[in-house]
């Protein structure tokens, strides 16, 4: 049993621990057990560590509610990180006010968002440097196995050391 008082992380660990082969996302045609989306989540944390995103670091999700979302959510958890949904139906000001105030680390956007990128690349992080932006289907993964979770072929891989 999971306590209150248990990390986020923590806890999806132990979940996807007990019930990995159960299934645990379901989009469309797209499904994945606990223990995929765990791989998944791992392998994003080692490509996003590997960006120098880590605790305590602030990750903005310009993500519609989808697989890549969930994904983020549990890996910014892993990291140690803070997610900071935005939705991405505002207007590029809106989004630039919102940016600015919640000072994060990195974006991830959706693929649909990328006439967005020219306007919000010039935006400072709270280490006075321009905010990097990734696509969702561009994040750096870690994979140990081929998973059915993204069908980008563009993603680059980080091999643990």
């Amino acid at each position: 049993m999971i306590e209150a008082r248990t990390p986020m992380a923590q806890a999806f660990r132990d979940v996807a621990s007990r019930h990995s082969q159960q299934e645990a996302l379901v989009c469309g045609d797209l499904r994945a057990t606990y223990g995929q989306l765990r791989e998944r989540v791992t392998g994003l944390a080692c490509g996003l560590h590997e960006l120098g995103i880590g605790k305590g670091d602030k990750v903005a999700a310009i993500l519609p509610p989808s697989p890549e979302f969930i994904i983020l959510f549990f890996t910014v958890a892993e990291l140690g990180a803070v997610i900071v949904p935005i939705n991405p139906q505002l207007r590029p000001h809106q989004l630039r006010h919102i940016l600015q105030d919640a000072e994060p680390s990195a974006a991830v956007i959706s693929q649909a968002m990328d006439g967005m990128l020219t306007e919000l690349a010039d935006l400072p992080t709270h280490q006075s440097t321009n905010l990097p932006i990734y696509q969702s289907t561009n994040l750096p993964i870690y994979q140990s196995t081929n998973l059915p979770i993204y069908q980008s072929t563009n993603i680059p891989t980080y091999r643990r050391r």
